[in-house]
């Protein structure tokens, strides 16, 4: 089982249900490590969001996978959006390992750290 952090525009070119399904193309870095029973953090990145981005608003496990060559959608349950927002600015380190990609596996340490920062 993996942690993700899967990056969630305003505006998806994606058919994205928050906290429901998670679209993405197999060509996309980690696209193909993502697997049923994984957990996830959403992030919202500052390009194309509205209120300014960058931070993290939830949290969830991926149920299961469907694959439509060339998209992939994570179908999840258990999600939760946080009590309140987890500004990525506001951590010791930048989580995601690589800033330009949507989905980025995530620490044990990161991830508890968020959750509970959420959580307050």
């Amino acid at each position: 089982m993996t942690n993700w952090i899967f990056s969630q525009k305003e505006n998806s070119q994606y058919g994205d249900t928050e906290g429901v399904v998670y679209e993405f193309h197999t060509r996309l870095p980690n696209a193909r490590h993502v697997t049923a029973g994984d957990h996830f953090l959403y992030y919202r990145p500052k390009q194309d969001a509205t209120d300014g981005g960058g931070y993290y608003f939830g949290m969830g496990q991926v149920e299961r996978i469907e694959t439509e060559e060339p998209i992939r959608r994570a179908l999840l349950k258990k999600y939760r959006r946080f009590a309140r927002l987890v500004v990525e600015s506001d951590l010791p380190e930048v989580p995601r390992n690589n800033l330009q990609n949507s989905i980025n596996r995530i620490t044990n340490n990161n991830w508890r750290l968020i959750i509970e920062a959420g959580s307050v």
